[in-house]
């Protein structure tokens, strides 16, 4: 008499018994990592929105010591650019910032600019944003919502541009 059928039996018991209680801890573990509950902090920095005028994410820095967030833009229009207004605000605790670019300032929440700054075609202009209600720690999220407002100047004829875009990371 052979007993080949019992080994098969045994197994198919097991995982009835036990596979669902497998089954189950594994998609409660699924959505608790999908809801984030694992997530220690973000460390990486993500850039979305922005089409002509783009962060070079390579310059983005958040200092939590002195609140103030710094990114460097490429103008990528191919036509000589004029920024005229930049308004920042880090939408994570919703404060407005104070905005500098290069060396012309906006008031927090204004974000008129003191003077006219200018990028070629393919240069850079910084931007940063001083954030002092922001109150973040090193490795803190911040998610900094930007509107760039320029003309493209093309001989004599400027055209007013809009670009809105996110940057968010970890501070520093």
């Amino acid at each position: 008499m052979k007993h080949t059928g019992k080994k098969g039996q045994g197994a198919m018991e097991y995982l009835m018994t036990y596979g669902w209680a497998i089954l189950v801890v594994m998609i409660v573990g699924v959505v608790l990592w999908q809801l984030g509950v694992f997530k220690v902090g973000q460390t990486s920095t993500t850039i979305t929105g922005w089409a002509k005028l783009t962060p070079l994410s390579s310059s983005i820095v958040y200092a939590s010591s002195s609140e103030v967030f710094s990114a460097q833009f490429n103008n990528l229009n191919g036509v000589p650019i004029r920024v005229k207004n930049v308004l920042a605000n880090e939408t994570v605790t919703e404060t407005p910032c104070t905005v500098t670019v290069n060396t012309a300032t906006a008031a927090a929440g204004t974000g008129l600019l003191d003077e006219e700054v200018t990028a070629g075609a393919g240069n850079t202009f910084m931007v940063n944003a001083t954030c002092l209600a922001a109150n973040k720690n090193a490795q803190d999220t911040y998610a900094m919502g930007i509107v760039i407002t320029y003309d493209s100047v093309l001989g004599s004829v400027r055209t007013e541009h809009v670009e809105t875009g996110q940057i968010q990371g970890p501070a520093e």
